[in-house]
């Protein structure tokens, strides 16, 4: 009993270790929740623009920028009025630039950016006097466009955000951070702790940067914008959208946001710069399968639930009733359409399954998936959709295409097809008794078969023992 006792605790020891789930520590980082409040306005490939709203006060608007998705962030200005060469802050130039409206710098980026998502309100200036100077460094394309003229205040609160293609990070501000900086792009600001009226709800425009994947590089850019809110706030919202780091960029009523196109938050101030946002690279209208069986194996007049997951890859939302999906050559009924009852965002996906009862003849069928808007049918990578149907008569042979399948989990799509449909065939025309093979591979190789010489020795094994036995009882009743 004792022995038992211990087997039983072993066991349940075991089956726990087994279900821990160690692999959890080696997989990729999740996306952090969205927080509480927040909701998706917009998005296309790479970047999402997310709001919440107060029932007493100005909403809260945050983009989300991957940069490892192809998003892409432009730091633009306006004309310079006069160079102010070697007068900077850090041994470089101390400019002056014309202002211009938020409308005029989208209107410029939209025309010679077709990937174009938002612009919002940079730099601190400095306001009495135009044209204006910038207030800390900036750097476009490679070039110091200026090195500000600020340098005297708020001494240990400077900030830099730096920008390459692919990974941006936020820095301290020094000659030497600024000028060893590999970064093409450089927009500098301050520190969330900096006192800049930090406890008055005002407009605030921040920035932050956060290392989703954890692989050293911050590849994701945060930038928040609203008209009401104090410093801790307008730091605290990006940090709960994951942001490792903060920046504080102008604000008051310098703070500003349009969208593809739409003013979302107005001001009637001229501003000297402001940063661009541009969607990745990409289709329009594009889908991708997610989910999908993989050579289900269906019986003649088997009902079948099928169930497939197709991501939004393009960078325009599929509209509700707008958007079809189209199941086309379909092998057991007409065309299936499915028409989208919600809208489908760029990056977001959706689930849809449905029942089928296949009634076609034995083979793999093929049917090809498509995106359809205004008659224009688009691809569904990968596609098509294979379904395996048996006829009745091979319903026990399921089990044996299983392991065939198995086997052939190697070789690609259209190999498989053609294995499949040669094994179908084959049970059809030439599905024959064990024994009739038997003999026939006898007749014609002139050698027992292992299956005959099986057949042969059970009999005469069973007879002897029977003998054996009857003899047995004989001499007991002798």
């Amino acid at each position: 009993m004792n022995f038992i006792k211990r087997l039983l605790w072993t066991t349940l020891i075991i089956s726990a270790i087994a279900i821990t789930p160690i692999g959890a520590v080696a997989a990729s980082t999740p996306d952090p929740p969205i927080p509480q409040g927040f909701y998706l306005v917009t998005s296309s490939i790479g970047v999402h623009l997310y709001q919440k709203d107060y029932t007493e006060g100005n909403p809260d608007f945050v983009q989300v920028i991957d940069l490892g998705e192809g998003a892409s962030i432009e730091l633009r200005h306006g004309d310079i009025a006069k160079p102010g060469t070697s007068r900077g802050d850090y041994g470089g130039d101390n400019p002056k630039f014309f202002s211009r409206s938020l409308k005029d710098y989208w209107r410029d980026f939209a025309t010679q950016n077709p990937n174009a998502f938002c612009v919002t309100n940079g730099s601190f200036f400095f306001m009495p006097e135009y044209p204006t100077k910038l207030a800390y460094p900036l750097r476009v394309d490679g070039e110091n466009v200026t090195d500000g003229f600020d340098i005297d205040n708020y001494p240990w609160n400077k900030l830099i955000f730096e920008i390459w293609d692919d990974r941006a990070d936020i820095r301290r501000l020094s000659r030497w951070s600024l000028h060893t900086s590999s970064a093409p792009n450089i927009i500098a600001g301050l520190s969330e702790d900096a006192n800049k009226k930090a406890k008055f709800y005002t407009g605030r425009t921040f920035i932050g940067v956060d290392d989703r994947n954890e692989d050293g590089d911050y590849e994701i850019v945060l930038i928040y914008n609203t008209l009401t809110a104090r410093q801790v706030d307008a730091a605290q919202v990006l940090k709960r959208f994951g942001a490792d780091k903060v920046m504080m960029l102008d604000g008051g009523g310098s703070t500003q946001l349009i969208c593809q196109g739409v003013p979302i938050i107005k001001s009637d101030r001229l501003i000297p710069q402001t940063i661009a946002v541009g969607r990745g690279e990409g289709p329009t209208f594009a889908g991708r399968m997610l989910d999908q069986p993989e050579f289900p194996i269906l019986i003649e007049g088997e009902d079948v639930q099928v169930q497939i997951e197709i991501e939004n890859i393009g960078a325009e939302t599929w509209k509700a009733y707008e958007v079809q999906i189209l199941i086309d050559n379909y092998p057991w009924a007409a065309n299936h359409e499915i028409v989208l009852e919600k809208d489908v965002r760029a990056g977001e996906s959706l689930t849809y399954s449905w029942t089928i009862t296949p009634n076609s003849h034995g083979g793999v069928n093929s049917s090809n998936i498509f995106l359809v808007r205004t008659g224009i049918k688009y691809p569904i990578e990968p596609n098509p959709l294979h379904i395996i149907i048996l006829p009745n008569k091979l319903i026990d042979r399921r089990v044996e295409l299983e392991s065939n399948l198995s086997q052939w989990s190697d070789k690609d799509t259209k190999s498989i097809v053609q294995l499949s449909n040669e094994w179908i065939q084959d049970q059809i025309n030439g599905s024959l008794p064990q024994i009739a093979v038997a003999n026939a591979a006898e007749n014609k190789s002139g050698t027992v078969e292992p299956v005959t010489t099986a057949i042969i020795i059970v009999p005469i094994t069973i007879v002897f023992l029977s003998a054996l036995l009857f003899f047995g009882l004989r001499k007991k009743q002798g």
